[in-house]
């Protein structure tokens, strides 16, 4: 348990996790803050929350804060209020709410990969004795 804990990758992602725990938590306080100010649902913070969440955690925080978008934009903002079930009347605004929230959490996650790329061609260049 102690080399797990002290494990450089396994802090990253709890800190990934974390992080996007506290940014949807954020992006919600803004969403509901904007909606009791404009008496109108505007979710971007959310979809920053998620954008934000993959680019600094990685795919799986992108993914986990894309559940946690879903599960509080249906709480919250999706009639019946409170419930997370979702009306015939308001699938029209869960449907590409969700939709949406997916491209972000898959716009977000993209980050990582050209720089695991950029970083695995630089250390192939470096073995090879390669210098630019």
């Amino acid at each position: 348990m102690r080399i797990f804990l002290n494990s450089d990758k396994a802090l990253k992602t709890v800190w990934g996790y974390s992080f996007a725990v506290v940014v949807v938590g954020a992006g919600l306080g803004v969403s509901l803050l904007l909606q009791r100010a404009t008496h109108c649902r505007i979710l971007f913070p959310l979809f920053a929350a998620v954008i934000a969440a993959g680019w600094i955690g990685g795919k799986g925080p992108a993914w986990a804060s894309v559940i946690m978008t879903l599960l509080v934009g249906d709480y919250f903002f999706a009639a019946p209020l409170y419930d997370l079930g979702i009306s015939t009347r308001d699938q029209a605004f869960f449907i590409p709410f969700a939709l949406a929230t997916i491209m972000a959490g898959w716009c977000g996650s993209l980050r990582r990969r050209p720089e695991s790329w950029s970083t695995r061609t630089a250390n192939t260049s470096l073995s090879d004795g390669a210098v630019d």
